[in-house]
């Protein structure tokens, strides 16, 4: 589990003593101000608990163990864990967990394979697993995931904001009531209370959701303080759909030592490329991870255990990988330079594709479907980055993606 509940509890707790603070420094008898107060004091509580969810989700620490998994297949001596029938003991919830993600297109017993990365029913995501083992396909939520913070206790923090200010403006009522009678000041106090209250109501469902997202995006995503290593996996920006749908998704590893369009730590799913060097085949793949193949003779494959993929050399001596799903990634001629061959083209077995045009150095320019879809890429940024991606119809770019 990550720590969000803990940030999340901080910064609400930060943010009630906030708005019961601000309520009673600014008792006034004027509804404008109270309101403004109480939308100033609501966006101060739901930064601090949005900060301190955001900043929790950073950090992630062990929990549980996964208690049982197949019977009869092994990964590495270690019995596979699957969907929905492998069970988790997690230290925060009561219970057994399922293992509620897994694979699109990889199944054990019959059902999904689960991988590092997959979340358990309670909200947890699995975070050990073989370093030489990677089980393909997509990833599909098959059974219900908690939030991490339960929807109660975001409401319960919610009500808390505002009977804070409520309770603030009483607080001010008494004292000043004691000082000028409180049939004199009732007026003025439910004046105040109505507008803090209005505010502070406001600022939660109005301000509230900007403030998250804009929080989110500023601390980025979970950091494993085992390794210290930040992950953004499934970064998708847009996808276009079609026979071959474009998807144009994004992969960061702090650790990554790649320096691709988008700078250094990311990989594009197309930024794969196969190197030859001596009897050596050396495939970059879409996480940026080197993977060894030994040189093929025209004519021959070999397949790849732990990756779950075959390399393939033709009869005309072209490189090009294969999925157990057969989905194709061609490459072509790999020459032994210790040069690496970008990917040209992804093509399905119903001939469906994507077709990459780049020019001499290698850079990508337009990426071509099945259906004549087509996207364009610029580069207009001095270090040579991508700064924007064009939708092609007719030759004329008709939408900034």
């Amino acid at each position: 589990h990550t720590s969000a509940l803990g940030g999340f509890l901080i910064g609400a707790a930060l943010g009630i003593a906030l708005v019961a603070t601000v309520a009673i420094a600014t008792f006034t008898c004027g509804f404008g101000v109270a309101l403004l107060a109480g939308l100033a004091a609501g966006i101060g509580g739901s930064l601090l608990t949005a900060a301190g969810e955001a900043i929790g989700s950073m950090f992630s620490s062990p929990s549980g163990t996964i208690t049982t998994a197949s019977p009869n297949v092994f990964i590495n001596s270690r019995k596979a864990a699957r969907v929905e029938k492998s069970i988790g003991a997690c230290d925060k919830h009561p219970g057994p967990v399922q293992i509620a993600e897994g694979s699109t297109n990889v199944f054990i017993n019959s059902v999904a394979a689960a991988r590092k990365g997959d979340k358990l029913t309670c909200g947890a995501t699995i975070s050990g697993g073989s370093d030489n083992v990677i089980i393909g396909g997509g990833t599909y939520r098959y059974l219900p995931v908690d939030d991490e913070i339960p929807q109660w206790l975001r409401t319960t923090v919610d009500v808390l904001m505002a009977m804070a200010g409520a309770a603030g403006g009483i607080a001010q009522l008494i004292k000043a009531g004691t000082q000028a009678g409180m049939k004199a000041i009732m007026p003025c106090a439910l004046k105040f209370t109505a507008g803090f209250v209005a505010g502070e109501v406001a600022s939660r469902y109005v301000v509230e959701p900007v403030a998250r997202r804009a929080i989110g995006g500023l601390v980025g995503n979970p950091v494993d303080l085992t390794t210290g290593r930040k992950l953004i996996p499934d970064e998708i920006d847009f996808s276009l759909p079609g026979l071959m749908p474009i998807e144009w998704s994004r992969f960061y590893a702090s650790d990554l030592t790649v320096d691709s369009v988008l700078g250094r730590g990311w990989v594009l799913p197309w930024e794969q490329s196969l190197r030859r060097q001596g009897s050596f085949i050396y495939l970059t793949d879409n996480q940026g991870r080197e993977v060894p193949f030994v040189t093929l003779q025209p004519g021959e494959r070999i397949y790849n255990p732990h990756e779950q993929v075959y390399l393939v050399c033709t009869e005309g001596g072209h490189y090009l990988l294969q999925t157990l799903d057969n989905l194709f990634f061609y490459f072509g001629e790999v020459p032994d330079t210790n040069t690496e061959v970008p990917l040209q083209r992804i093509e399905n077995a119903l001939g469906h594709y994507l077709h990459f045009t780049r020019t001499s150095d290698g850079t990508l320019t337009d990426i071509s479907a099945t259906g004549g879809i087509r996207v364009h890429l610029h580069y207009d940024n001095p270090l040579g980055r991508l700064t924007d991606i064009k939708r092609v119809v007719d030759n004329q770019a008709v939408e900034t993606l």
